[in-house]
């Protein structure tokens, strides 16, 4: 039985984040690109497992290898290049609620298995960098960009300066707010384990030394094993004397031999 799509975008979004989660994390990383004057951040994903920087700022992950790059301004929306009808462009209206905070969608047919494509992608980025006149941009996550997307970036640069902005936006994913936290300790699939902002550091040592302790008392030597141990140079000096004493069946030959001999 066919079940109809709901009528609403919105809806179709599994699991979205809140606005307001987003709009906080904008405002971070605004915060920082002003502190660093760095102008716009540069961003490229293909895939929605390892997509995080894409996925991060707007919500929505590339899928299946077709990449998807995002151009993040310190001031204004932002513009999102993707798979599709070239020199196709979609005017997102603000109050958009699937592609919240981007301003334009720029298409072009982009395919990693069509070598000749390569730069499309950075060609439209790289437009829209001029466009605007940046002149300091920061590179979000350079290995989870195709290598030729990356390269034509940088090789017709031009007056734009490059500058890697990873470690920056790793450090404020890293973290999380009230919504992010909520939206863990909803996840079934994840193992939470709850700290603290202060470590005592005796109950630590206490737990550790509770869990080194063996759940019998036992001795440092085994007892058994240590007579077990002694036991056994004696029983094995008897077993050589034994063995000394006890005649060889060829002794009798050796005498038979001899004797024939005076013989």
């Amino acid at each position: 039985m066919s079940h109809p799509l709901p009528d609403a975008p919105e809806q179709r979004v599994l699991h979205p984040i809140p606005t307001r989660e987003l709009e906080r994390r904008w405002r971070a990383v605004r915060e920082h690109m002003e502190e660093r004057g760095i102008d716009a951040l540069v961003m490229q994903n293909s895939n929605d497992w390892l997509g995080g920087y894409v996925k991060w700022f707007t919500d929505r992950p590339a899928t299946n290898a077709y990449p998807r790059a995002i151009v993040f301004p310190r001031d204004g929306r932002m513009v999102s290049v993707e798979q599709g009808p070239a020199g196709g462009v979609r005017e997102v209206p603000p109050a958009d609620e699937i592609d919240r905070g981007v301003e334009r969608i720029v298409f072009t047919p982009s395919y990693a298995s069509i070598h000749y494509t390569g730069t499309y992608d950075a060609e439209l980025v790289q437009a829209e960098l001029r466009r605007r006149g940046y002149k300091t941009v920061g590179l979000v996550g350079t290995a989870c960009m195709y290598h030729d997307f990356c390269a034509h970036l940088k090789q017709t640069a031009g007056s734009v300066r490059f500058v890697d902005a990873t470690d920056m936006i790793d450090h404020i994913k890293a973290i999380k707010s009230a919504d992010e936290i909520e939206a863990i300790l909803d996840d079934d699939s994840v193992d939470v384990i709850v700290g603290s902002a202060v470590l005592d550091v005796l109950v630590l040592v206490e737990d550790e030394a509770l869990l080194a302790l063996p759940q019998a008392p036992r001795h440092a030597v085994c007892p058994e094993q240590q007579g077990i141990q002694q036991a056994a140079p004696v029983r094995n000096q008897a077993e050589q004397q034994a063995t000394q004493e006890k005649a060889s069946p060829f002794a009798a030959l050796k005498d038979l031999k001899r004797d024939l001999k005076r013989n």
